[in-house]
């Protein structure tokens, strides 16, 4: 039963985001409990089921590894990882921002609506086809039974989902304008590290099998934001993915520009790959921080609820040319926004587009 629901779930979720995702490999590594899926490619329209009108230039994934202990699954946690996200998007420009672009942004967000509603659909059936056999059972005794095994299958369900451990590594996500405003810029985020885990009362990495009380712990490294105004050096997305992840992820390590190789010759993509220097340009500089959060069952003499923040210093500041970058792009998303809400409502006739009253061809 999980491991159908688990197949459901990743199909969905990866499918709508991942180009050429072998669904045959994936199913068979779901139901041995482990599952790695490398070098994965990002769909260009990823963002649009986000409501965002961003085209990606580049999306690159290093790894993704899920690991199930399907004959543990009441004493072993489930663990998520995803290591090395590297991601560069930009606006739709006006040649690209076109009335079927427009069509194709509706229903990628209408698709990620129904996902989402089919997701649930899926983990809330079990329950259902469990109620349902029980309603149909002849007896008292086979609806108890049949009542006592739909209560053991939530439980260990919500167990299962209380002990996740999630692991993210490596992250760059960046956006280049030059665009909306007259002096291209780029901003991003980058993130060393985040673990998100369940433990005992004293902190410690633990599986906890007893529903009536949770402990997890969120640690978090290197999450930083920079903008960087007046950027001459935008990204070549026709350079090889690999390429790209290096250049993002050396950008990340260091805050600077890396060092040319010693005796590497000069090649005509060099300029390309040549990162902007960030150290100058953090809107939040690197932080590091740890949460602690507990959940207890009522009757005790401790609080219900208690979190414990520990963070590293905090740095902020922001320029007025910054700022100026933020509301041009805010102004830009809204107005595209606006005008593809007005394409979505227009009406369908088969597989036929009907401009909305008003609208001029393109």
């Amino acid at each position: 039963m999980f491991e159908s629901l688990a197949l459901s779930v990743l199909e969905r979720v990866l499918g709508q985001y991942v180009e050429n995702l072998d669904r045959n490999s994936l199913k068979v590594a779901v139901w041995r409990g482990h599952i790695t899926l490398e070098r994965l490619k990002l769909r260009r329209e990823a963002l649009y089921s986000w409501g965002l009108p961003l085209d990606i230039k580049a999306g690159y994934v290093e790894k993704i590894e899920l690991q199930i202990p399907w004959n543990r699954l009441g004493s072993a946690p489930v663990t998520i990882t995803l290591d090395g996200v590297y991601l560069v998007a930009s606006p739709l420009d006006d040649e690209t921002w076109d009335e079927t672009a427009r069509r194709e942004w509706g229903w990628a967000r209408k698709q990620a609506k129904l996902n989402q509603l089919m997701a649930q659909r899926t983990v809330a059936r079990p329950a259902q086809t469990a109620e349902g056999e029980g309603s149909e059972s002849d007896g008292e005794e086979s609806a108890a039974g049949d009542a006592v095994a739909q209560s053991s299958r939530l439980t260990l369900l919500s167990r299962i989902v209380n002990n996740v451990q999630l692991a993210f590594r490596s992250i760059h996500l960046r956006y280049e304008d030059g665009i909306t405003s007259s002096a291209p810029f780029a901003t991003g985020a980058t993130l060393a590290e985040l673990s998100i885990f369940s433990a005992n009362s004293d902190g410690e990495r633990s599986f906890n099998k007893d529903g009536t009380g949770q402990f997890k712990v969120a640690k978090l490294r290197g999450l930083a934001v920079y903008h960087k105004c007046n950027c001459r050096t935008m990204l070549d997305p026709q350079l090889p993915l690999h390429r790209i992840a290096q250049w993002l992820r050396e950008l990340m390590l260091t805050g600077a520009e890396p060092a040319p190789a010693a005796g590497a010759p000069a090649t005509p993509d060099a300029p390309a790959l040549r990162p902007v220097y960030l150290s100058g340009n953090y809107v939040m500089a690197p932080i590091s921080a740890s949460v602690s959060v507990a959940f207890r069952p009522l009757g005790q003499s401790q609080p219900r609820l208690s979190i414990q923040v520990s963070l590293s210093a905090l740095s902020l500041r922001l320029s007025e040319q910054q700022l100026r970058d933020m509301l041009r792009f805010s102004d830009y998303a809204q107005r595209l926004k606006t005008q593809s809400l007005g394409d979505v409502g227009a009406h369908f006739s088969g597989d036929t587009f009907v401009r909305p009253v008003g609208s001029t061809p393109g």
